[in-house]
């Protein structure tokens, strides 16, 4: 799973990529319609968040303060390419 999450992430490095579309597009799950839109559980965003805790602890120099793999609030994730 982190290799999948890890290369969905580059191919879209610096953009934002959404709970739900990781969720889709990465761990293959359908998701529930709440008003008209696909919105990842509270379960689900969990899973990811710890996906994207292994990887912070392999790619990152100091986990807890990402540089290359950002939190987006209240959306999801961002890789960002270094400078």
């Amino acid at each position: 799973t982190e290799y999948r999450l890890v290369d969905y992430l580059y191919q879209r490095r610096n953009e934002d990529c959404s709970y739900e579309d990781i969720a889709r597009d990465v761990l293959d799950l359908v998701l529930p319609l709440i008003n008209g839109q696909a919105k990842a559980d509270h379960a689900t965003r969990n899973h990811i968040q710890q996906v994207v805790s292994g990887l912070r602890d392999k790619i990152e120099t100091e986990s807890d303060q990402p540089d290359l793999l950002k939190n987006v609030r209240g959306v999801g994730y961002q890789l960002v390419s270094p400078d």
